[in-house]
């Protein structure tokens, strides 16, 4: 193999690791709060016992959950859990307006309250980033899910739910007149710190739920992806070869 062929297939496989190897670590620290899967199991009836576990079951990985989309003329957001006072909201790409949906105000940092605030909105004609607004406790500023963040903390995941559990969600918790979920539905969760703040990680500081959504794989990622698994795969080619 010449040097040139070396040369790309080393960039190929490093492009396809480091896709790989970025994964969120989601803690579970002592601070009163309920954890991330805690407030999966209230809302969905199941049994898990870590939100680092969860994540690796149903979280969308971290290179495809920044840019979303709504699939059928307008979606159903229901925000369920919020440890401070947060505001959620969705940001068109190439837009410089916050467009707001819901605001949940709670009096007291730390302790984590559950809540049923809903909001729908209609067609999105653009690919939109989630955002969370942060007011209080020190805190000011917007989380964003897409890429503007300081990328030494990932301040977003995305989980899917299983049709099942969104039918468990539907018995349970549907209230008046609310809308039921009904396909593709996603639990988003912002962790709203900063390092400064020395951040706990733990993603539970704002949890909503949506429906009719779906990420949408960015560009540049994709061939990033992409290079990487042609690498594997030319190299894998060359060991049998031997």
């Amino acid at each position: 193999m010449n040097i040139y062929k070396k040369a790309i297939l080393g960039l190929a496989l490093t492009c396809s690791l480091s896709s790989l190897a970025n994964a969120t670590t989601i803690a579970d620290p002592n601070n009163g709060e309920q954890h991330l899967y805690q407030v999966w199991n209230t809302l969905f009836g199941a049994s898990e016992t870590s939100s680092q576990a969860l994540f690796k079951t149903y979280g969308v990985p971290d290179w495809h959950d920044n840019v979303w989309t709504e699939l059928n003329g307008h979606l159903n957001l229901d925000v369920k859990y919020a440890a401070k006072s947060e505001t959620i909201g969705y940001q068109e790409i190439g837009s410089p307006t916050l467009n707001k949906l819901a605001t949940v105000k709670f009096g007291v940092a730390a302790s984590g309250n559950y809540t049923d605030v809903n909001a729908t909105f209609k067609t999105v004609s653009k690919k939109f980033a989630w955002v969370d607004s942060a007011v209080g406790y020190g805190l000011n500023d917007s989380w964003y899910s897409d890429d503007r963040n300081d990328h030494t903390l990932d301040h977003f995941v995305a989980l899917e739910v299983p049709q099942e559990y969104v039918n468990y969600y539907n018995a349970n918790f549907k209230i008046g007149s609310k809308d039921p979920l009904r396909d593709h539905v996603y639990l988003f969760a912002f962790e709203d710190s900063t390092l400064e703040y020395k951040t706990d990680k733990d993603y539970n500081d704002v949890i909503f739920l949506a429906d009719k959504v779906a990420p949408v794989p960015e560009p540049g990622t994709m061939i990033l992806l992409g290079t990487g698994l042609l690498g594997l795969g030319l190299f894998g080619r060359r060991r049998a070869k031997k």
